[in-house]
């Protein structure tokens, strides 16, 4: 963990202040709305935050949560802030992603989603290295463990990142490739053919947001993504095959000459979809039908 230590003075008033936030009185809600708006101006306002999150387990989870979730909505904070500050708030919430409360690494995991966006890729590579390499966890085919909760925990974390800001993805690190998209976009469509269907749905979602940037390290791989969607096609999951769905129409829009040669599989599929008893399908495919 990095350097940065909180002031007892500075930490037991932040501390106070998310007490006293669990009072829906009125009056007292307008108080601590006008506390925190006077946090925002101190320096290192967002380490006490992630200090709470990160560094206090002795306090309940509901506080910890609070000051998680007052760390996602001041994440542009951190663009201003020392270097230590910096590298400690980076550091915790990278922590509490994996506390062993549900609660905890929820609010990390919007923090690491709000920060990442921030501080852009580039700026932070070993998150989306951590948040990676958790993808790489042994016996993920096995029953809903801890670890395969983490896991999925840290998929639905990069998804949202994926979604958000695709185009921030897309980038060099110190000006060098290969990039993150480099090594992402390859165990994205690994991953796609997972045995979890959650961990499939995650890959696929993650791979169609790619598209509409035009990122190049997903359009080297673009016959093997295209194998891919059509062998999820018929996925038992309907989650899956809704992101399939979603894929194709965005791939018709970017790529059309892509699809040319599959247009007889696309149509089977747009014919079995209509059969598809999930509504999230049918407006897929509805869209499909109106871009062909």
């Amino acid at each position: 963990m990095a350097s940065w230590a909180p002031q007892q003075q500075g930490l037991q008033e932040v501390l106070q202040t998310l007490h006293e936030s669990t009072d829906m009185n009125v009056a007292v809600q307008r108080a601590i709305t006008h506390k925190l708006n006077n946090f925002i101006r101190a320096p290192e306002y967002i380490a006490y935050l992630a200090y709470i999150l990160m560094d206090m387990p002795q306090e309940e989870n509901r506080i910890r949560t609070i000051a998680g979730y007052l760390l996602k909505n001041n994440a542009r904070l951190i663009l201003n802030s020392t270097p230590e500050v910096a590298q400690y708030v980076k550091a915790a919430v990278l922590q509490a992603f994996t506390d062993e409360s549900v609660m905890i690494r929820n609010a990390a995991g919007q923090d690491i989603v709000a920060f990442l966006g921030q501080l852009e890729p580039r700026h932070w590579p070993e998150c989306l290295q951590q948040l990676m390499n958790t993808l790489d966890s042994p016996d993920l085919d096995q029953q809903e463990t801890n670890v395969l909760l983490y896991t999925k925990a840290a998929f639905n974390v990069l998804e949202k990142a994926c979604e958000d800001y695709p185009g921030k993805m897309d980038v060099e690190i110190n000006g060098t490739r290969p990039g993150p998209l480099d090594f992402m976009i390859p165990k994205f469509l690994m991953l796609a053919n997972h045995p979890s269907a959650k961990m499939r749905s995650h890959a696929v979602a993650c791979l169609s947001y790619f598209v509409p940037v035009g990122a190049q390290s997903l359009f080297v791989h673009i016959d093997n993504f295209i194998a891919t969607l059509f062998k999820r096609a018929s996925d038992d999951d309907p989650s899956v095959r809704h992101h399939v769905c979603q894929a194709l129409v965005l791939l018709l829009a970017a790529r059309p000459e892509k699809l040319m040669p599959e247009m007889n599989n696309v149509a089977e599929y747009m014919l079995y979809s209509t059969k598809d008893k999930n509504e999230n399908v049918h407006q897929e495919n509805d869209k499909i039908l109106e871009g062909s």
